[in-house]
């Protein structure tokens, strides 16, 4: 089989088919399980703000674990409490902001550009009531959740913001889909294996069907043949007309062999006569007259 009789063959264009499928499948299942681990991670992030704001406005009406009395107005002390008792998730920071300020911070330290960000305090004036947003900057992209602070009804006292660096879990969702893209492309090549494997046992049936229709070129000999019917799928059921079409030519041809047969019998004995008679022919014409009439007749 030379290149072009391989590029156009049923099994080449089967396997192209299933393999543009197959990849077409791979490269929707990898975005899909991009988006929806990136859903799932939006989803959790913004769990753990939530969490968190609900702590400090429960501490609000609450009472102050040193003195043993109520905050009242004492803003400071409320974010100063939560703050002593909270430990902040991985990529978490929390902030809290008196008087347009940047009060105290969480343990952990906060990237320098999401200080001088929000040392400004400029997302937050005139706060009066809870802002999600997203911050993005050059060490990456922050979701944070602010809260502000009222007592009594009061203007806003202070600000309590908790903010999440995305971008590094986002980096660690990234690397998942990678290493599952690697994992999804090898079995890719080896389902495309095996398919070609299956595929040629498939289409054998068709092409030991082809060679039989090939080898006959001796009908007396080449008409016998038959081809084993395996299955009954429609490669079997071709493969039970072809052998049908066989018997019927095998049939048609064996009844002109013995047309043939029968014929040239028939024709061996009135040309012998003929032939005998002629070698006899003698020269009166009595005896030519007799023997012409005789040929006449056979």
């Amino acid at each position: 089989m030379n290149w072009r009789q391989f590029l156009v063959s049923a099994k080449t264009r089967i396997l192209a088919w299933l393999a543009v499928l197959m990849i077409f499948s791979v490269i929707a299942s990898v975005l899909t399980i991009r988006h929806i681990l990136y859903t799932l991670l939006e989803q959790r992030v913004e769990a753990s703000l939530l969490q968190e704001v609900e702590e400090v406005n429960r501490l609000v009406d609450g009472r102050n674990p040193v003195t043993g009395d109520l905050f009242g107005d004492d803003v400071a002390a409320i974010l100063r409490v939560f703050l002593s008792r909270n430990v902040p998730d991985d990529n978490e920071y929390l902030i809290a902001i008196i008087d347009r300020e940047i009060y105290q911070t969480s343990p952990v330290t906060i990237p320098d550009v999401l200080y001088k960000e929000l040392e400004s305090t400029r997302y937050f004036l005139n706060l009066n009531r809870p802002k999600q947003n997203r911050l993005v900057t050059s060490s990456g992209t922050f979701v944070y959740l602010a809260q502000p602070i009222v007592i009594n009804g009061g203007k806003q006292q202070g600000v309590f913001v908790v903010a999440n660096l995305i971008t590094n879990e986002q980096q660690e969702v990234n690397q998942a889909v990678f290493v599952a893209a690697i994992v999804i492309i090898i079995v890719l090549f080896v389902a495309l294996f095996l398919a070609w494997m299956i595929t040629g046992k498939v289409l054998a049936p068709l092409k030991i069907l082809t060679e039989t229709a090939r080898s006959i070129t001796d009908f007396d000999q080449n008409l016998s043949q038959r081809i084993p019917v395996k299955g009954e799928d429609e490669i079997a059921e071709l493969t039970m007309t072809f052998n049908e079409m066989l018997d019927r030519l095998e049939a048609s041809f064996t009844s002109q062999r013995d047309f043939i047969n029968d014929a040239s019998h028939e024709l061996q004995t009135p040309l012998t006569i003929i032939q005998g008679n002629l070698e006899l022919l003698s020269d009166r014409p009595q005896e030519q007259h007799e023997t012409l009439a005789l040929v006449s007749d056979e």
